[in-house]
């Protein structure tokens, strides 16, 4: 069994055999892999799964995500981990962060790239957070002016709560906002 740990112990971070047989596999060893499976060697990639091998063109390979812009698309043609496949992507110099990237500037919410790419939405809520991307879950909220909040609060005589429900948001953001405003007016609720 190969590991290709070094003598600290540490695995690479393109290592994709932890305890595995030596890559590649021969049709006799494949067991000891898992169903299903992708893997950058040399210049080329492996696909497989317990009981077969085969080479995988690279440009057949990027083609299926260029196409589609999707990797839901790619995992129906190659089944493999998110992981492998994105791995696989840098290996042949597809930039999948950057059509990532592209697709959050289209204004897509972490939900709907979830269901495009088949992942997690709090990795793709990390990766926006890595690109410096604002949160975006949904619908967008409604942002309100200082004179929507103070004339809320003056049309129901300073109550918090039923100025927030008007508005539809939460009182203690309400409060929180409203009590800014006054501070950045001196105290002057009156607009």
């Amino acid at each position: 069994m190969a590991n290709n740990a070094g003598k600290s112990g540490a695995l690479h971070k393109n290592s994709f055999a932890i305890f595995a047989p030596a890559f590649p596999p021969t049709e006799g060893s494949l067991m000891a892999w898992a169903r299903h499976w992708l893997r950058p060697y040399g210049s080329g990639l492996y696909a497989g799964d317990r009981t077969t091998l085969s080479r995988v063109d690279a440009s057949e390979f990027v083609a299926v995500i260029e196409e589609t812009g999707s990797l839901r698309a790619l995992y129906d043609r190659f089944p493999a981990s998110g992981p492998q496949l994105r791995a696989a992507l840098a290996h042949v110099g597809f930039d999948f962060s950057a059509l990532l990237l592209r697709q959050m500037n289209q204004n897509m919410s972490d939900r709907q790239l979830a269901i495009l790419h088949r992942l997690d939405p709090k990795w793709i809520a990390r990766e926006r957070a890595r690109f410096g991307l604002p949160p975006y879950r949904g619908r967008p909220a409604r942002r309100y002016t200082d004179a929507e909040i103070v004339a809320a609060y003056g049309r129901y005589n300073n109550n918090c709560s039923a100025a927030a429900r008007e508005l539809g948001i939460d009182r203690g953001t309400f409060h929180a906002r409203h009590q800014k405003i006054l501070a950045r007016r001196g105290g002057n609720d009156r607009g």
